[in-house]
C-alpha cells in the first residue's frame, strides 16, 4: 500500500491528487518539495514536533514555515496507524496525533522513515563482529570492529550517512592501517545540505550543541531577509542565515 524513495524515482506518473509522505528526514522533505513542485497536494506526517531531526532547532522551524508557505500540509507529532486501499485505487491513511485519531484519503503513500544497514547474510555474526541496536556494525574511533583485523566504514556503521563522510573515513582507515599513522575520522566540521525548497545547508555545531559544549557561553547571530531574486519576482520567501 506504500512506496519507498526507490519506487518514487521510477513512477509512471506524478500523483494526480495528493500524496501522503511519512517521515521528515532528508528523503521525506526533499521528495515533498519535488512532488509539490510538480503540483501534487502534499501531506507530510512525522512523529517529532519539527522536521529534520539533528539540524539546528531554529533552522528546522524555518524549514517547516517554508514548507507550509509552499502549500504543503504538515502533521507534526503524528503517527500513521493503518493504510487501507479503496475500490477506486486510492488509499485511506489512518493516523493518531496525541489523543486524536483521524484519517485522510490520498492517491499515493510514501514512507521515508530511514533505512537499516544491510548487515545480515554476509557472515558477520559467525566471525564475531558485533552489531548495534539498529543493526549497524559497532566500531571504535579508528573504525575497527570487535574483531581486531576487521574494519568498517560508511553507512553500515550508523555514523554520518553521507558519501563524502564515507570517503573521509576510508582515507582515515588507509592512513591508520597502511600509513602507520593512527587517524580517527573528524566529524566536527562536516558540511551538509538538504535539497528541500528552498534548500538548507550547514556546517559546524548547531546552537544546541554549541551551548552544551561551551556551558552556554556563546554568541548567536541571526539574519533574516528577502533576497533580491524574491523581491523582483514578488515572492514572500525569505532567506534565513545563522
Amino acid at each position: 500500500h506504500a512506496i519507498t524513495s526507490d519506487d518514487a524515482l521510477v513512477l509512471d506518473e506524478i500523483p494526480k491528487n495528493s500524496i501522503v509522505i511519512v517521515g521528515a528526514g532528508y528523503i521525506s522533505v526533499e521528495f515533498s518539495s519535488i512532488y509539490r513542485g510538480f503540483g501534487a497536494d502534499v501531506h507530510l506526517m512525522y512523529r517529532k514536533p519539527l522536521p529534520l531531526t539533528g539540524f539546528d532547532e531554529e533552522c528546522r522551524a524555518q524549514v517547516a514555515d517554508d514548507l507550509k508557505g509552499r502549500g504543503m500540509h504538515l502533521y507534526p507529532d503524528t503517527t500513521p496507524t493503518k493504510i487501507e486501499k479503496n475500490e477506486d485505487g486510492s488509499f485511506t491513511v489512518h493516523y493518531k496525533s496525541g489523543d486524536q485519531e483521524s484519517s485522510i484519503k490520498t492517491g499515493l503513500v510514501m514512507f521515508g522513515t530511514g533505512r537499516k544497514p544491510n548487515t545480515h547474510g554476509i557472515g558477520l555474526e559467525e566471525v564475531g563482529v558485533k552489531l548495534d541496536d539498529r543493526e549497524g556494525v559497532q566500531v571504535d574511533e579508528y573504525s575497527r570492529t570487535s574483531v581486531p583485523n576487521i574494519y568498517a566504514i560508511g553507512d553500515v556503521t550508523n555514523r554520518l550517512a553521507l558519501t563524502p563522510v564515507a570517503i573521509m573515513e576510508g582515507m582515515a582507515f588507509a592512513a591508520t592501517v597502511f600509513g602507520n599513522k593512527p587517524t580517527p575520522p573528524d566529524y566536527r566540521t562536516v558540511p551538509s545540505a538538504c535539497f528541500v525548497q528552498p534548500p538548507l545547508a550547514y556546517v559546524g555545531y548547531t546552537e544546541e550543541e554549541a551551548v552544551a559544549k561551551c556551558s552556554g557561553d556563546i554568541d548567536v547571530f541571526v539574519s533574516k531577509f528577502k533576497p533580491m531574486k524574491n523581491t523582483i519576482s514578488l515572492r514572500d520567501e525569505r532567506t534565513f542565515m545563522k
